[in-house]
């Protein structure tokens, strides 16, 4: 493993549970209605630890972004 008193900018992150949920009305005059999230808890990776010497303020290798949770309402209707 690469160390920084190898040369190396080592940044080691960790998992992390991401719940996506979406919930939604259809009424019968064809108007769907729905709610949902990404990233409902608003989760954001650790912060670089090497930021202010090089690279971004967050990894950009993350299984998950660094802007947090999505939100959003949508409004679909059929005729």
């Amino acid at each position: 493993m690469i160390s920084a008193a190898d040369g190396g900018l080592p940044i080691h992150g960790g998992s992390a549970l991401i719940v996506d949920a979406e919930v939604g009305w259809k009424f019968d005059s064809g108007l769907y209605f729905s709610l949902g999230a990404q990233n409902l808890f608003d989760r954001v990776p650790a912060k670089n630890p090497w930021s202010g010497v090089a690279g971004a303020e967050y990894p950009v290798h993350s299984p998950y972004g660094f802007n947090g949770g999505f939100y959003y309402a949508r409004v679909v209707w059929k005729f």
